[in-house]
């Protein structure tokens, strides 16, 4: 193959036409990801986007590592993963209280490893295993936990709906059986 790319300057041209549309692609979309983080900028409380660019700001001339990310509401485009280990993933499954755990174990590696541990979750992966945070202090492994307080159980929330939604039933029911601020954020 190398071969070939080097005595075929028709293909070493489609190649690079290539990349070069697809650098420009890749412009249009992360203007698009933020220009759409700036609408509500300045709303009180303030947006996942501004939450997410102002802990990026915070942290950016650091050697970091952004171990959780609260995935629904997670703005594209802000935070800039370069490499390897920039980014450890989520949980895949949906699962409330995954977040602090996974952060902890993060932080550990992470200190051994020369980086600043970061963790974005909701409130309610918050509540569900706080104790975990106990070990980060056991183990002297510091990080960055940043709780994005949404008011509500949104991970349930979004269940509830699909599922009255499915059932032809009203989705201002949705909320019963849960706490008081589901119905708040369902009737907004």
């Amino acid at each position: 193959m190398r071969l070939q790319l080097q005595s075929d300057e028709t293909l070493r041209a489609r190649i690079e036409a290539r990349k070069a549309a697809i650098v420009e692609r890749h412009g249009r979309l992360r203007t698009r990801q933020r220009d759409a983080a700036k609408n509500g900028w300045n709303d009180k409380p303030i947006t996942p986007s501004r939450l997410v660019f102002e802990i990026h700001e915070a942290v950016k001339h650091k050697k970091w590592q952004l171990a959780v990310r609260n995935q629904a509401s997670f703005p594209e485009g802000i935070w800039q993963f370069t490499g390897a280990g920039d980014y450890l993933g989520h949980n895949g499954g949906g699962g409330v209280g995954y977040g602090p755990g996974a952060a902890v174990g993060a932080a550990i590696a992470a200190r051994d490893a020369g980086r600043f541990c970061v963790a974005i979750f909701g409130d309610g992966d918050y509540a569900m295993s706080a104790s975990a945070l106990w070990t980060a202090v056991h183990y002297r492994a510091p990080m960055l936990c940043v709780i994005n307080n949404n008011v509500t159980w949104g991970n349930d929330e979004k269940h509830q709906i699909e599922v009255a939604r499915d059932r032809n039933r009203p989705r201002d029911n949705a909320w019963i059986g849960h706490a008081w601020s589901i119905q708040r954020s369902i009737t907004r």
